[in-house]
């Protein structure tokens, strides 16, 4: 039996959104109601369509509230940029975070 709460939400994805919200919880230094509103934010993109960074598994990024811009000119996934360097400094390699190809 689904459970009534999810909405047909796949679980998976549940799970992202509230990692997320605990994402954007940790990261916002103004408050509760500033980092609600940015994960309300996040999600309204995601239904429009908008793929997250895979980086940060969240379309509007909580450092600076960008959206994904940089795309790989392989796969053409699209990352923040905050994100992709940070990526780049962690693994010691400018390859993609989704295909392994050099930047």
């Amino acid at each position: 039996m689904p459970n009534p709460t999810q909405v047909g939400i796949k679980d998976g994805r549940l799970r992202k959104w509230l990692l997320s919200i605990a994402v954007f919880l940790r990261n916002q230094n103004q408050g509760l109601l500033q980092a609600l509103a940015l994960w309300k934010a996040n999600l309204a993109q995601e239904f429009a369509g908008v793929e997250p960074c895979l980086v940060c598994m969240c379309v509007i990024s909580t450092v600076n509230g960008q959206l994904p811009r940089l795309s790989c000119r392989h796969c053409h996934v699209s990352f923040h940029p905050a994100c992709l360097y940070k990526w780049f400094r962690s693994s010691g390699k400018s390859n993609c975070v989704h295909c392994q190809n050099p930047w």
